[in-house]
């Protein structure tokens, strides 16, 4: 479990800037990369990476290469739950 505080500001995307670098910054520590994304005029976000599953990512780009791309979902409106602990 990860409990993260921040002060509160009057906007709302600083706030949240602030809480996902100190979320970063947690999941840093426990092995995962993590870089706050924060472009003009969006919302900011964590984009997080587990080392240790780059090689699936490897692979998958390898297979790309060799065999053209992987066809996209095929039921793109699937219950969301499949998969997923809810």
């Amino acid at each position: 479990m990860i409990t993260v505080e921040v002060e509160r500001t009057s906007d709302p995307d600083q706030m949240q800037a602030v809480y996902l670098e100190k979320l970063s910054d947690e999941l840093s520590h426990r092995g995962l990369e993590a870089w706050l994304m924060a472009p003009p005029g969006r919302r900011p976000s964590l984009y997080v990476v587990n080392p240790a599953a780059r090689a699936l990512e490897e692979n998958v780009s390898r297979y790309e290469a060799q065999f053209g791309a992987l066809p996209e979902d095929p039921v793109p409106n699937a219950d969301p739950k499949v998969g997923f602990i809810q």
